[in-house]
């Protein structure tokens, strides 16, 4: 019974404590196994291209991720994200949520973790896809249980996946996450802004 406009204020509190607990077993893990440092463990290193760079492919990748959905035919239904955007205050706390600790926590699970391991074991190519797909696979539920959304979020994946790939920095395939959200977040608002939803 907790009204629309602090739904936000449960969920992300909660999604941030997940993450917490995630990161610090890694780096107890990291640490206590490996004796190796946390960040650089997961691949934050310095980005080998210029950022303007990486958010341009960030917003080229909306822009596929557009034409895939197309493709595909991504239905509009009703699910529990576009919900919790209805409201005006979830829908800010999302949009600075989704462009700043979601980016950054999903890249570090995905991209830096699960993708090396994977790539180390089926190469590139098949690295990249099998770090892509749990990555959709957990958008799932919140896009209404739509295994298109899982396609599209995947491809979404895999092009933060090469950006990783590519620069060998998980802060570069960051950024370019960052910069993808943003780019929706304002594709969003101006919709928003002009009572298309």
């Amino acid at each position: 019974h907790i009204h629309p406009a602090l739904k936000a204020w449960q969920l992300l509190p909660e999604q941030f404590v997940g993450y917490l607990l995630l990161f610090g077993a890694l780096a107890a893990l990291f640490r206590a196994q490996y004796d190796r440092p946390f960040w650089r463990s997961l691949g934050w290193l310095p980005l080998q291209l210029p950022a303007i760079q990486i958010v341009l492919a960030g917003v080229m990748a909306v822009i596929g991720a557009g034409l895939v959905g197309h493709l595909i035919r991504i239905p509009t239904v009703d699910n529990p994200m576009l919900e919790l955007l209805k409201d005006p205050t979830s829908l800010i706390l999302i949009t600075i949520f989704g462009t700043t600790v979601g980016p950054l926590c999903e890249e570090l699970a995905f991209r830096g973790f699960l993708q090396p391991l994977f790539v180390r074991s089926l190469g590139v190519v098949p690295g990249i896809i099998a770090a892509a797909v749990p990555f959709g696979l957990l958008h799932y539920a919140e896009y209404g249980n739509s295994w298109r959304h899982v396609v599209l979020i995947s491809s979404a994946g895999a092009a933060f996946g090469w950006m990783r790939h590519v620069t060998g920095s998980t802060k570069a395939s960051a950024l370019m996450h960052a910069a993808y959200n943003g780019f929706q977040f304002a594709l969003l608002f101006v919709a928003k802004a002009h009572g298309q939803i």
